[in-house]
């Protein structure tokens, strides 16, 4: 009997309009994708969901369970010449070259003058690839990088600006707020003293 490694997470969520029905499945989209040493089940909602962000990394990531509808786990076995991957062989090459004529630096460096040393990884390798690949992806690489951060950047500026109102309409220009993603904390500032002279080169 085969030894799982480790097993690759994929969360998803419930499309929005979404309208559940007899005999029809409700539309989900991909939320987050990791990996972790044992399978993962959808906690309370009010829990959180921790995976890692590469299969051989060390790196987590946690995901609030009140965000995620379904897990699928896929076990990736260890002892054989050949890993099931997930996904397919053929689809993580594609999905590495592209990467790399996007800017992706492969651990595998003379790739980014031949391609053809991706195509000769042997499944271990390009398993560990894909996944360093996919957290580039993940963290914002790739020719959209600045779409995604100016997208991100006007996300933030959505959500701030109803608390940044709320703050001018409330309270005096003392107060302030952190907020965090289980809480937020109104303050005030009843002595400040603000001096740059003991900082060092």
């Amino acid at each position: 009997m085969k030894n799982i490694k480790h097993w690759h997470v994929k969360l998803y969520q419930r499309t929005q309009n979404s309208i559940l029905s007899m005999g029809t499945a409700v539309p989900e989209r991909l939320l987050h994708e990791g990996y972790s040493s044992d399978k993962i089940t959808l906690p309370h909602r009010d829990g959180h969901i921790n995976f890692l962000t590469d299969p051989c990394g060390v790196e987590e990531k946690i995901v609030r369970a009140d965000a995620v509808d379904s897990i699928v786990c896929t076990p990736v076995y260890e002892g054989d010449d050949e890993m099931d991957l997930n996904p397919p062989r053929a689809e993580m090459l594609e999905y590495v070259k592209t990467a790399i004529g996007e800017g992706y630096q492969p651990e595998h460096e003379a790739a980014v003058s031949d391609l053809t040393v991706i195509d000769g990884l042997n499944d271990g390798d390009l398993n560990r690839e894909f996944g360093k690949c996919w957290q580039w992806h993940n963290m914002g690489g790739g020719y959209f990088a600045e779409e995604k951060a100016a997208v991100r950047q006007k996300s933030f500026e959505t959500a701030s600006r109803p608390l940044i109102q709320w703050l001018a309409e409330n309270v005096h220009p003392h107060h302030s707020v952190i907020v965090t993603s289980t809480h937020a904390e109104l303050l005030m500032g009843e002595i400040v003293l603000s001096t740059d002279e003991y900082l060092k080169d």
